[in-house]
């Protein structure tokens, strides 16, 4: 037993002083790319709010307001529009008794035609109201944008640790690891709603020229190498 319980132990350390070696010039850092680009898609909800002391009353107002709007939307094939939420719930009065139903019914609206969407929002507003208006990069886009910045920061990761290991006098380097992601994803700028561009009609609503703002992507690599000397 002791015959091989030396070079066991021999051999063991000498694995941990090759481990220790290995990691002595290992450095990690990470390089970062940033593009500003124009958002290029506008998604919007609008809702119909009604009372009524009779359910069926109410979900029939809801129904067709609904049906509506997405009879309208077909003069609009640039725009998508899908049903959103329906609530329905009893109104109480103080006594604790039903007394009525409040319920509410919405529509999303999706598009990179902004003129076009433009027109539509303004003519459901007429009987919907607006309940929220965002911007943002398209999934198209933003996958394009994604694969640029791979490559840039790639190359700017391979450049850094080129200026890396000349620094500290190595004669080259091996990657050790490298981590790609798209540092958080996208972070956009609050986008900037033009006046109304056309006049119109007392009992319509007029439609406004909208400016979706950027957004700023950003691609991110961290990794470690080791220098060779």
């Amino acid at each position: 037993m002791r015959a091989f319980t030396l070079p066991l132990l021999l051999s063991l350390a000498l694995a941990g002083t090759h481990a220790h070696a290995q990691s002595y010039n290992q450095i990690s850092f990470n390089v970062e790319n940033t593009k500003t680009i124009a958002n290029d898609e506008l998604t919007a909800t609008l809702t119909k709010s009604a009372d009524n002391a009779n359910a069926k009353t109410l979900a029939n107002t809801l129904n067709t307001t609904a049906n509506k709007a997405l009879a309208i939307a077909q003069k609009y094939p640039n725009v998508k529009v899908t049903t959103g939420r329906h609530h329905t719930y009893p109104r109480y009065d103080n006594k604790g008794k039903i007394n009525g139903f409040t319920g509410s019914s919405s529509i999303n609206i999706q598009s990179q035609n902004f003129e076009e969407a433009s027109e539509l929002i303004a003519e459901l507003q007429g009987f919907m109201t607006l309940s929220s208006l965002d911007f943002g990069v398209s999934e198209a886009t933003q996958k394009a944008v994604e694969n640029e910045l791979k490559a840039q920061t790639i190359q700017k990761f391979t450049d850094e640790a080129k200026t890396i290991s000349t620094a500290f006098g190595a004669s080259d380097y091996r990657i050790i690891k490298v981590d790609l992601n798209n540092a958080g994803g996208r972070f956009s700028v609050s986008p900037v709603m033009g006046y109304a561009t056309a006049a119109a009609p007392e009992s319509s609503v007029a439609t406004q020229s909208y400016e979706g703002g950027e957004s700023r992507l950003n691609y991110e690599a961290q990794g470690v190498i080791e220098l060779v000397k």
